[in-house]
């Protein structure tokens, strides 16, 4: 079963202002990126976040694999009024989904690892860049 492609709208660090991902493109097939990038960002549009996943096949057909990356560019404005990238935080994660699998498990699975990375706990660790101790 595959997803529709459109825009995606999260909440900002503050909790409560939403922030749009416009869909770029959806993926043509597989090991290509859908891409999605926050317009509403400081800068250039290449200098904007973005927010990408693609899927492919694993384990020799027995499992699928979707790989998402998000890219956060730190973006000011120079003495002369340019906008210019100071840095790029990144994030890159992977599942891989055994096809024998029950859907309940795929569901499960990926309810609950999403919830944990939204997690205030998950959140403030990557904030702090240390592992919680």
């Amino acid at each position: 079963m595959t997803v529709a492609a459109g825009d995606f709208t999260v909440k900002k660090y503050d909790g409560s202002t939403d922030v749009t991902y416009t869909l770029l493109t959806a993926a043509p097939g597989d090991r290509s990126p859908a891409i999605w990038r926050n317009n509403g960002a400081t800068g250039t549009l290449g200098q904007r976040p973005t927010f990408q996943i693609s899927a492919r096949s694993a384990g020799s057909g027995s499992a699928r694999a979707l790989d998402f990356v998000f890219k956060w560019p730190s973006v000011y404005t120079d003495t002369t009024g340019v906008t210019r990238v100071r840095s790029q935080g990144q994030f890159k994660g992977s599942f891989v989904l055994p096809q024998d699998a029950a859907d309940s498990d795929i569901q499960e699975m990926a309810a609950q690892c999403m919830h944990l990375m939204a997690h205030a706990g998950t959140v403030a660790t990557v904030i702090s860049g240390y592992a919680p101790t």
